[in-house]
């Protein structure tokens, strides 16, 4: 879905991340969890943390950006400018999917629902690899417990006209509501 996406709008350079066990990545083994992922994407991401930069995470995407952010300010690493987040429930209300409530086989009827819709002919060995990678996903979501300290901050930096930002009591930790997206400074 988003190796459309346009590697720049006007200034901004866009970095798309693929993680293993899918697509030019389908020989590596599945992340596990999210703070594996976390771990490993810090690792790649610090010769690049020398200007502004963001996250976008949507669904299976957004709790490892939060994660990563986590755990670049645990290691006192420069943090984005903002943690866009759509498609999931704060990190401390979930998990919560109604992919949960489904078995192997329900599961295996959602993907061949999906490549359908997107204009596929669902396969026998394109629906079993796709559901290998899914139930791992959901695993690792159902696994993920963030942090308990409030969402990282990120140090005002120069880098060009500041705008207002948006309160961020919605991503503190122990608060219930489900925002949309959440700044991180």
């Amino acid at each position: 879905m988003y190796q459309a996406w346009p590697r720049r709008i006007g200034a901004i350079d866009v970095c798309l991340i693929q993680p293993p066990a899918r697509q030019n990545r389908i020989a590596e083994p599945h992340y596990g969890t999210y703070e594996d992922m976390a771990r490993d994407l810090v690792e790649y991401l610090r010769p690049h943390l020398d200007r502004p930069f963001a996250f976008f995470g949507h669904c299976g995407g957004a709790l490892p950006g939060v994660e990563v952010t986590r755990q670049l300010a645990a290691a006192g690493l420069p943090l984005p400018e903002r943690v866009f987040v759509s498609g999931q429930v704060a990190p401390h209300d979930g998990p919560h999917s109604r992919l949960f409530e489904l078995g192997r086989d329900g599961l295996r009827d959602e993907l061949g629902r999906i490549i359908t819709a997107l204009g596929g002919e669902p396969s026998g060995p394109l629906i079993e690899m796709g559901l290998e990678v899914l139930a791992n996903d959901l695993e690792a979501n159902r696994r993920y417990t963030p942090a308990a300290s409030p969402f990282p901050r990120a140090s005002p930096r120069s880098a060009g006209p500041r705008t207002p930002r948006s309160p961020r009591s919605s991503w503190t930790a122990g608060r219930t509501s489900r925002p949309t997206s959440g700044p991180s400074s």
